[in-house]
């Protein structure tokens, strides 16, 4: 389990670090569009990375279902699981023709990465959207400044 949870982290990672270079310059992006490097050259490494890193987790005869369920069984949140799993059945479709890491990087234009990129952008506005709607009640406030100064205080 813990082997997953890094798998999805790392997945995850490149997502948000092509998403962080997107989100100054432009709220969407093409898969030839230049951010420092192009989407489409992102999206061959991160299919190739993608595809090693979940090796483990895929046997022969499974079905594209449980391959995304495992895949993304550490990931609670359903819409979030749903931003994954077109991503995630064109790697099994890789791991069904027993690609070799090179092939994969022919194969792989970039344009899936690019749609779940937009998706996890959609998907963090929403996030924060729904976060910044929440209120602290004042007491909390009070409590946080408290254990500060007793922090502070503390000999």
């Amino acid at each position: 389990m813990k082997n997953l949870k890094n798998v999805i982290s790392v997945i995850t990672l490149v997502f948000m670090i092509l998403i962080s270079f997107s989100s100054k310059a432009q709220e969407s992006f093409k898969t030839n569009d230049k951010i420092p490097t192009s989407v489409k050259l992102v999206g061959k490494f991160h299919a190739v990375i993608t595809y090693l890193e979940t090796k483990e987790f895929y046997k022969n005869g499974m079905t594209k279902d449980e391959f995304v369920k495992s895949t993304t069984s550490c990931v609670d949140d359903k819409e979030l699981i749903n931003i994954f799993k077109p991503y995630m059945e064109e790697i099994y479709v890789f791991h069904t023709k027993k690609l070799s890491p090179d092939q994969v990087y022919d194969y792989i234009d970039g344009n899936s990465f690019a749609k779940t990129a937009i998706a996890l952008k959609k998907y963090e506005v929403k996030y924060d959207r729904e976060a910044s709607r929440i209120k602290k009640p004042k007491w909390f406030n009070w409590l946080r400044k408290f254990i500060d100064w007793l922090d502070d205080t503390w000999v």
